[in-house]
């Protein structure tokens, strides 16, 4: 269960506001301003009960004076009962004359601790209204994306971006007219609960949510990656449509109010921009999106998906010819480079020499001496460093000991190796028991696995190192 909260209705922010909003001292701004308030008020009126009650006292001290000079002035008969009666009345005056001030005074510091209560209020209230539609407006950036893929025409080669698993995940499937039909998920579609189901080591089913709130209202990791990948994917690949732009387009006066500080929540970023930021799960400077940060908020049954797709396209080289694998081959190589822009380390890879154009001569070696269907050719091939045998398990081996690559590009070698073998023990052992086959997969999906741990741990390492030199 994610801390963060729902963020979509303005009375869910109002109270997130109240709960999540400190000031420079850590201190909950709303609670404070609202405590201040009222315990100004608190001592305004002890204060008025205060001075009222020494007002009645002083005005007591004084009848009580002026009695004993009656009595002792040796004045008799109607006289001195008019001096009595009079003084009488002027303790009563006093006291009415005190009472009616503390009223009045004791009215006007309720009204005024009213109208300071309503104006942060009405802050309040203004403030959430702006996330709520901040909020909003993701969701209309997402269709305005959406909506521009869809008029895009593509050239020969080039993917449109809701090809993308990262953004075909917000597609869903309908029926029109007896066909299939990919659609963009409506923001109800996307925020309703839904979840896949695993076993975690202790044997207990766990929910792995992949939506963006849970059945409790929290936001999720899959929405805390929604919320990232709106507002910086684009952005960080140069691209015009930026969530930046569209808003400014769309809705300038919520634009603004994004860019401009925000004196009720203390944050390094410092803007409304960057609370809104911390209220999703980022840090409020975060202007980068990182599939490595939370793999996308994906499922293990979507990466599962994702190694599928993987492991689909390398089947296909079994029957392919030399020169059409090699083809093949390309678009693959590209594909895992497309991963490695995604996770933020194809320019570490260049900086050591890795390109795409490297990868593929490389995985086209290896396709190539599998082609023979000799896995004494692939040995040989490496120049005698195997010694684990053949298939998945000689795939490892390939991937930890080709010179001149580093761990990533040898765990990518040694899945692509292994995953090939794989489709040659496959084809081999198609009469065999179906447990073998299933042994051939998962160990396959376990490279899989390696490679892409080992290209997020450089993802992670080089964002640190970004880090501490920005320090």
């Amino acid at each position: 269960m994610s801390e963060y909260g729902t963020i979509y209705s303005t009375d869910d922010v109002k109270r997130q506001l109240v709960e999540s909003n400190r000031n420079y001292n850590n201190e909950q701004t709303w609670k404070k301003a609202i405590s201040d308030v009222n315990l100004n008020a608190s001592r305004n009126q002890s204060s008025l009960a205060d001075n009222y009650s020494s007002a009645a006292n002083d005005a007591y001290a004084s009848y009580l004076r002026n009695k004993n000079s009656i009595n002792e002035s040796g004045m008799i008969g109607q006289g001195k009962q008019e001096l009595q009666s009079q003084n009488d009345a002027n303790l009563q005056e006093a006291y009415n004359s005190y009472l009616k001030n503390y009223y009045t005074n004791a009215e006007n510091i309720s009204s005024e601790q009213s109208k300071q209560l309503s104006s942060i209020d009405d802050a309040l209230s203004e403030q959430a209204t702006n996330v709520s539609s901040y909020a909003d407006a993701h969701f209309g950036y997402l269709e305005d994306l959406y909506n521009s893929d869809q008029n895009n025409t593509y050239e020969e080669g080039q993917s449109s971006l809701f090809s993308d698993p990262q953004w075909s995940r917000y597609l869903t499937t309908e029926n029109v007219n007896g066909v299939d039909t990919n659609r963009l998920m409506t923001k109800e579609e996307l925020m309703t609960p839904t979840y896949d189901t695993t076993i975690d080591d202790n044997g207990n089913e766990v929910k792995e949510w992949t939506s963006i709130y849970d059945d409790e209202g929290n936001l999720t990791t899959r929405g805390i990656d929604f919320f990232d990948q709106i507002e910086n994917s684009i952005a960080n690949k140069g691209g015009e449509n930026t969530f930046g732009n569209y808003l400014s387009k769309n809705n300038e006066d919520l634009y603004k109010w994004s860019q401009s500080y925000n004196p009720y929540d203390y944050t390094f970023e410092g803007t409304n921009k960057g609370t809104f930021r911390t209220m999703s799960g980022m840090a409020s400077t975060d202007d980068e999106y990182s599939f490595a940060e939370r793999f996308g908020g994906f499922s293990n049954e979507q990466i599962t998906n994702l190694y599928d797709k993987f492991n689909t396209g390398l089947s296909e080289l079994d029957n392919l010819s030399a020169k059409d694998a090699t083809t093949k081959v390309s678009e693959y190589s590209s594909q895992i480079f497309s991963l490695a822009k995604d996770l933020g380390i194809d320019n570490v890879l260049s900086e050591q020499g890795i390109d795409e154009n490297t990868l593929t001569d490389r995985l086209t070696e290896l396709v190539n001496m599998t082609k023979t269907d000799s896995d004494i050719a692939l040995e040989q091939a490496m120049s005698g460093a195997l010694s684990a045998g053949t298939g998945a398990a000689a795939g490892a081996t390939v991937g930890s000991v080709v010179p001149g690559v580093g761990t990533v590009l040898g765990a990518i070698i040694g899945f692509f190796a292994g995953t090939i073998s794989n489709v040659d023990e496959q084809a081999r052992i198609r009469n065999s028991a179906n447990e073998t086959n299933e042994f051939a997969k998962s160990t396959s999906k376990e490279l899989y696995a390696d490679m892409l741990n080992k290209m997020v741990n450089l993802s992670l390492q080089t964002k640190r190192n970004s880090e501490i030199i920005k320090r």
